[in-house]
């Protein structure tokens, strides 16, 4: 069975390149599988190219997820079908504290 998914559109537009840029940064640093791990609160990485900050964010404290190349793809299918293409957003898994988001740089991101 496939996990439902929510996806959140901000209604803002992104930087095309930047957006490209960030993207292929975050997939060259997932690879096959890169885990992250949160302490006492959130914790995320991500790049910014050209003013615009492609991320990966674990949103509660004492989580580890794993994050690859399969998982951005399915999470960027996901915000272009819900929202409009390059339009700052997140996807987060069904009963995860893992997301994967596209905003503009300095945004703050992975509250909790």
């Amino acid at each position: 069975a496939i996990a439902k998914r929510f996806v959140d559109c901000w209604h803002s537009q992104l930087d095309i390149s930047g957006t490209d840029q960030a993207v292929q940064a975050l997939k060259n640093w997932a690879g096959g599988g890169r885990t992250l791990r949160s302490c006492d609160r959130t914790d995320y990485f991500g790049f910014n190219y050209n003013g615009v900050y492609v991320y990966y964010c674990i949103n509660a404290p004492h989580v580890e997820g794993n994050l690859n190349v399969d998982d951005i793809n399915e999470a960027l299918v996901a915000m272009d079908a819900t929202c409009a293409r390059y339009e700052a957003s997140y996807y987060r898994w069904e009963n995860s504290a893992e997301l994967v988001g596209k905003c503009a740089s300095g945004t703050a991101v992975c509250l909790g």
